[in-house]
């Protein structure tokens, strides 16, 4: 509506231009002078309109700030009268804040700007969805004992993500992770760090491809297979000085073959409380 006033303005402006011109038109003819000489000398003493719209403008614009301030300066007084008040505002207004850029990233990193991965269209998480649990139980003095029968999801078992993988015609991969927290010793201080545990073809469904060294081998899945890591290549400066023996075979003798990564049963259907995710692309 701000385009309108400014309009709104600008048109009483003219008005009032032409009334004041009319005014002095109208004294110049009481003095003698024909119509259009009487025009053309109110002209003369009015001098440029231009200018005078520009000065009138100028007053305008000032004249908001004015207003603008003594709104600031009343805001100030009244916040300044209830501490408590303008401290719960404040307080609210930055949690707002917060949230809000917090949720703007995650939605831009992964829904604008999208995965960082090759077509990132196509990779999809998957879970598994319990359709009912218990029924709701409740003591003899009414309180709730426990139960829910709406349905929720839930971590993919590593013996069902087998079966998917086997028996999937959708994707073209599928591959299962789990965040789990590692013990590094050997060379140096140890150190708490946390990981993924991942399938073999974790990468290959993400389309990565290790910058050094290699990738997972399919046999590595294998309950048997001797454990292998992948490193970031921050974490391999700042632990390892970026070292390129240790990206080797003869770096077995570290702490990192302690890191196995998780291997799912092929034969055998044995429990895990590993909590398993999928990933997948179609």
């Amino acid at each position: 509506m701000r385009w309108w006033r400014k309009r709104g303005r600008e048109e009483d402006l003219d008005r009032e231009l032409r009334a004041d011109l009319e005014l002095e038109a109208a004294e110049q003819q009481e003095r003698g002078l024909a119509p259009e000489e009487a025009r053309y000398a109110a002209g003369r003493a009015f001098g440029n309109t231009t200018f005078i719209k520009e000065e009138v403008r100028e007053m305008w614009e000032w004249s908001s700030l004015e207003r603008l301030g003594q709104d600031i300066r009343y805001a100030f007084r009244l916040l300044r009268k209830t501490p408590v008040i303008t401290s719960i505002l404040i307080a609210t207004l930055a949690l707002g804040l917060g949230m809000n850029t917090a949720v703007f990233s995650v939605v831009n990193a992964a829904i604008v700007r999208g995965l960082p991965y090759k077509e990132p269209d196509r990779l999809i998480s998957l879970w598994e969805e319990v359709a009912r649990q218990e029924p709701q139980q409740v003591s003899t003095s009414g309180r709730s004992l426990g139960g829910d029968a709406n349905p929720r999801r839930m971590t993919v078992a590593p013996a069902n993500l087998v079966d998917y993988q086997n028996r999937s015609r959708a994707f073209t991969g599928l591959a299962g992770f789990a965040l789990s927290p590692m013990n590094l010793t050997g060379n140096g201080t140890p150190e708490r760090i946390w990981g993924e545990r991942v399938t073999a073809n974790f990468f290959s469904v993400l389309a990565v491809e290790p910058r050094q060294g290699r990738s997972f081998l399919p046999e590595e899945d294998q309950p048997d297979a001797r454990g292998t890591v992948i490193i970031t290549d921050e974490f391999w400066r700042r632990r390892f000085g970026g070292d390129s023996n240790i990206l080797s075979d003869r770096a077995s003798p570290f702490a990192l073959r302690k890191m196995n990564w998780m291997q799912f049963p092929t034969a055998s259907r044995s429990n895990t409380r590993r909590q398993t995710r999928a990933c997948a692309r179609y």
